[in-house]
């Protein structure tokens, strides 16, 4: 989300969040991006208030009048505009909040810690899913979780790249040793980690990695266009997930209150309405878990191709090298 914003200031401005720079991209790209984001935004932004006005129908007895009313006036086209505006913003607003459950953003107050466990516990974060990238996981638990590598780990660890941070986090991974396992009957060799320190060790040495990996791809326009294009699949899929989670737990929670008995039901409301709650629930609960394999599925699969163009341009370099042609296109320091 952060890149997306970032790509929609000014380039002055821009350049105040910048500490490294890629190739420009041309300018057809850049406004074909741009519109494909703005669209995506407003996706997300309709499908947010959809469900707040599906919740606020269901919930309590109002009509289709009472809830659109302030389109019926006199001043439909500053009422359109309006209604546009809180839709944009709206938008915004989700795929930020849920780019930041992602990364682990949030602060260590107790409210987000269990806000975030819970999404956590059902969608992925950005550091697992690197850390999935780079090896093949076999078990899973909050206490351990037994993996084994990947082609991809192999090349990387095998990349002659002297930065620091790249070496550093290099030895983090592989201080991990080896054992023998048995997977589908066949003996292999596994990593366990063990403990919930050692785990944060290894995804943020993961993580970091791919910062640094990402940095060195996002100078290649044509890299940066392709991998550009993917991350917007990607906040699209992780947009929708987050709300389809969201509004799967409010339909939820409505469910049960209707289950209460008459005297104690908050809002009585007729059968027809109670299974039309029910219909809404189960298309948010089985929207989320669609969404999450996509989200899952497009954001491995781009982490991938990021570890992959850097290991071949790392490659490419060691044999001929070449300076890197500095440019305006700006990539944050401080995204997560």
């Amino acid at each position: 989300m952060a890149s997306s914003l970032l790509t929609r200031m000014p380039t002055q401005m821009r350049k105040h969040f910048s500490c490294e720079r890629v190739s420009f991209l041309p300018e057809e790209n850049a406004v074909d991006l741009a519109i494909k984001d703005l669209g995506q935004t407003l996706a997300v932004g309709v499908f947010a208030i959809f469900g707040l006005v599906s919740l606020f129908a269901l919930s309590r007895r109002a009509s289709k009048d009472e809830i659109f009313k302030f389109l019926n006036g006199e001043h439909k086209f500053y009422q359109t505009a309006l209604a546009l505006v809180v839709v944009f913003a709206t938008g915004v607003l989700v795929e930020d909040v849920s780019k930041n459950f992602a990364a682990e953003r949030f602060d260590d107050s107790a409210i987000f810690n269990v806000i975030s466990t819970t999404f956590n516990y059902l969608i992925d974060t950005d550091k697992e899913l690197r850390l999935r990238s780079l090896f093949t996981v076999h078990y899973s638990s909050a206490q351990e979780i037994e993996l084994s590598e990947t082609p991809i780990y192999a090349n990387l660890m095998s990349v002659n790249d002297k930065n620091q941070h790249i070496l550093k986090n290099k030895d983090i991974l592989t201080a991990i040793p080896v054992s023998p396992c048995i997977r589908n009957g066949q003996r292999s060799s596994c990593k366990r980690i063990q403990g919930n320190a050692q785990i944060r060790d290894q995804a943020n040495a993961a993580n970091q990695l791919y910062y640094i990996a990402k940095n060195r791809v996002y100078k290649e326009s044509t890299y940066f266009t392709e991998l550009q294009e993917i991350e917007k699949r990607i906040n699209f899929a992780r947009s929708l997930t987050f709300l389809c989670l969201v509004y799967a737990l409010l339909f939820g929670l409505l469910i049960l209150i209707n289950l209460l008995p008459g005297r104690w039901a908050l809002m009585p409301t007729t059968r027809t309405k109670r299974k039309l709650i029910g219909l809404v629930f189960c298309f948010y609960l089985v929207g989320m878990f669609l969404g999450r394999l996509s989200f899952r599925s497009e954001t491995i699969n781009y982490n991938l191709r990021v570890f992959g163009y850097y290991i071949s341009l790392i490659s490419d370099e060691a044999i001929s090298p070449k300076s890197v042609q500095p440019s305006s296109q700006v990539i944050p320091s401080n995204q997560k």
